[in-house]
Formats: structure tokens, sequence, C-alpha cells
């Protein structure tokens, strides 16, 4: 088979996006289902003769009795290196295997020891489901030096314990509903990933998800949950389990992360770019036929013209929004919108240079608290400002909001208004100085900086 080009972006980030378009309605999620990762080792020694052996081993001795926490250290660091490298080579031990075919893949997947690896030689090769039941973990990745493009890469009903790396898939990676369970893809270049209902242990880590529709969607329905789009949807199991880690996703024709009828999901330091409003209400993430523990952490979105992180039709409870840096937001696209949302805490986010930067809607939103983040602007709907008031619905304190004529909610007497001091805005540091958070007496907003962090493949 003839080698294939890797096409593998950079760790660079992504170049800013320069959007065009408009907020032209709502796709209602019913149709929208249908068309459905130097260690330090010890000093380098002289290569020496014998005879300087006996001299060396004193001045290490005397190292270790001078300092020993540091000296420990530096041999635990040298084992870890040298245990690296070797479970790195395909050719060390039985533990690995390697294969120049989709058909002789599966039963690599089969035969490999717990904590195994199967190596597939470089290449292009068409499309293969993935359908091995094991108990114990397999990873599966190209030949190293090598790289692998598939047409489509699909795991069964029956998948379980399988890690997939570095691998070029054309097509969406489809979990297939009702079974695939503890599923690892990780440091690829994907066009989306669809879960289906009942999929479960799922890990989507530092990945490249691009020009996809739904870039990231996990599929269920719920018709007896609190404000379903549609009463009369098929009762489906839910997603669990689900992390969606350090991964770069841009341009999705619909959403970037759609979810539906879903438990306890991760979505934590991934960039988001490249949402673009055309009539299918794109978001950041969007949640539909509600669901319980979602927590939304460290993501950087950035130079969209869509809404960011978007719940609505179908209750949530437990939420978390926290640690989120939102910018560059074209057009009037709120990118904190919550609606019908039970137990929520928003803290320490940014949301700057957005005509729209966070809305409360309707009168469902209960225990939510809105803490410690920068925002320029807030809201809450109109005719709602009394329900709001009320503590039981609404805890807001210790927030930077600007005071912006024509917003009907804006800072509280706990908040504090004006303009936050970032550190290098145009080096995308959105964190406040230190010098403002000992002044207003409170830190506020995001906790890191762009440049500190890698989003896609490693």
């Amino acid at each position: 088979m003839a080698s294939s080009s890797s096409r593998f972006e950079p760790r660079s980030r992504l170049v800013s996006h320069n959007p065009n378009g408009r907020h032209t309605g709502y796709l209602h999620p019913r149709r929208r289902l249908s068309a459905l990762r130097a260690s330090e080792a010890l000093p380098a020694t002289e290569t020496a003769p014998l005879q300087h052996v006996a001299g060396f081993n004193q001045k290490r001795t005397a190292l270790a009795q001078a300092h020993p926490p540091k000296f420990l250290a530096r041999v635990l660091v040298a084992l870890i290196a040298a245990l690296a490298f070797l479970g790195a080579r395909p050719d060390v031990g039985a533990s690995a295997s390697t294969v120049s075919s989709l058909s002789a893949l599966e039963t690599a997947i089969r035969n490999a020891p717990a904590g195994g690896t199967v190596y597939l030689a470089g290449g292009t090769y068409g499309s293969v489901t993935l359908n091995r039941h094991r108990k114990t973990w397999v990873t599966v990745r190209p030949v190293p030096g090598n790289s692998v493009h598939l047409a489509d890469l699909n795991f069964g009903s029956n998948a379980s314990h399988i890690a997939v790396r570095r691998f070029q898939v054309d097509g969406d990676v489809d979990l297939a509903p009702t079974g695939a369970d503890h599923i690892q893809i990780f440091d690829s270049d994907l066009s989306g990933v669809s879960a289906k209902w009942g999929t479960n242990h799922i890990r989507i880590v530092h990945n490249w998800i691009h020009d996809c529709s739904n870039c990231i969607e996990l599929v269920s329905t719920a018709s007896n949950v609190p404000g379903s789009p549609d009463p009369s949807a098929t009762d489906l199991p839910p997603v669990r389990n689900i992390k969606i880690v350090g991964n770069r996703i841009a341009r999705p024709s619909t959403d970037a992360i759609f979810m539906g009828n879903y438990r306890h999901i991760r979505v934590q330091g991934n960039e988001i770019t490249g949402v673009i409003e055309n009539g299918n209400h794109n978001d950041a993430l969007q949640s539909v036929y509600g669901g319980d523990d979602l927590v939304f952490r460290g993501n950087y979105v950035h130079d969209n013209r869509g809404q960011g992180f978007f719940i609505k039709d179908g209750r949530a409870t437990n939420v978390e929004v926290s640690n989120n840096l939102f910018v560059r937001t074209t057009g009037p696209l709120w990118q904190l919108q919550l609606y019908r949302t039970i137990g929520a805490v928003v803290k320490r986010n940014t949301a700057w240079n957005s005509e729209a930067p966070f809305i409360l809607e309707g009168a469902d939103n209960r225990r939510v608290v809105v803490r410690n983040n920068v925002l320029n602007g807030m809201y809450v709907e109109n005719g709602l400002q009394s329900y709001y008031r009320n503590h039981a619905v609404l805890k807001q304190y210790r927030n930077i909001i600007t005071k912006e004529s024509g917003w009907n909610w804006g800072a509280t007497s706990r908040d504090k208004t004006g303009r936050p001091d970032f550190r290098a805005p145009g080096n995308n540091d959105f964190r406040i100085t230190k010098a403002q958070a000992r002044r207003i007496g409170f830190a506020a907003g995001i906790t890191w900086a762009v440049r500190n962090r890698v989003f896609g493949p490693r």
C-alpha cells in the first residue's frame, strides 16, 4: 500500500476566523436528530575506563547523601523515561503485534493481551467496524513513524475496551446504539464523532475534529423530561459517562457539540472556533432533551458567529460552567444562555468582545449561582426581573460586569462594574491583573492563558 501523507495540523492555535453569516432561524432538534494527549534523566556520565568506575560511584553516593530527595526524584524520572521508551517500541515483548490488513485487525484485537497494542501498517484503507468485546484494554494505532488513512471507522454494539490513536478518518466515527462502551479516541484527525443512545464510558481526547455537521454528537431522546421538544419521542437509554477533552473543533455546519438525554458529561479544555450561524441554530454546545451532571470547563470558544453554551428544550440538572473563555464573537448571539436549568454554577468565566454575553431565560431556572465572572454585560428575560431577584432562583456576586446602556440586569450590589484590566489581551491573555484583583477584593474570570494550552493532537 502506498503510504499516505499525514493531515495532522501543528499544535499552533487556529488562525483567527473572520466569520460572515447571520442568524436566520432555529432548526428544531427533531429535524437535527433525524438528519442525524525530555524527561530529565540522571546527568550523562563520560564514557570511562573501568578504573574510573569506583570514583564515579563515590560521587554518586555523595550526591545521594547530600540531596536525597533530589537524587531519588532523578532516579525515578530516569526509570519512567526508560519504561516509556520500551513501551513505545513495537518489537519489545509479547504485548505488541503488527497487521497490514483490516481483515486481520479484529483477530489481532481479540488475541491481544491485557494492555497490549496492535499496530496497523502505514497506508490508505477502506472502512472498518471494530466490534470485539473485551474486558481489558487494547490500543490500536499506526506503526510508529507511519500514517494510516481510513475511509471510515466505526464501533459496533459489542465493542468494548478499545482505544484508537493517531488515525486520519474521512467519515464520522460512529458508536453503535445500546452497547459500545469503554471506547477511547486519541490524537486523531476526524470529521466527526457520533455516540448513539446507550453508549457509555467514552473518551474523545486531543483530536483535530473539523468540517463536520455536528462535530461531536451524543444522540438520545426522552419524551417525559420537562420541556422535551417532542412529547411523543421514543424514550431511549441515555448517553453516559463521556469525556471530551483537549480537542480542536472547527467549522461545524451545525453544532460543534450537540447532546441530548445524557448523564455525567465532561467537556474540558477544548478549542471551539469557526461556528457560523447559517440558519441551523449553530452553537458551540447545545443541550436538548435534558440531562444530568454536565461540566463545561476551561474551554476556549473564540472567533465565532454563533451561539456559545446553550441549554433549552429539556430540563438540565447539576450543571457547571466554569473557567471558559468566550471571546471575539460577532453578531447578537448569546455566549451563555440557560433555560430550564436547575442547580447550575456559572463561575470564573470570561465573556468579552461579545454583543450578547450572558442571559437567563424563562421562569424555570432555579438554584443558579453566578459568581467571579468577567462579563461585558448580563441580561435576564424581559418581564422576569422580579423572578430573578429571588435568591432561591439566582445568587449573583463577585462578578466584574461592565455597565452598559440597554441592559435590563447587569451588576448587583455585590458585583463590580467597570472594565477589567486584562494582562495581555492582544496575546490572548484574558486573565485580570493581580493588581486589579487586590483592588476590588476578589479574583474573577479565567485562570489560564491560551499560550499555555495545547489543543488537538499532541
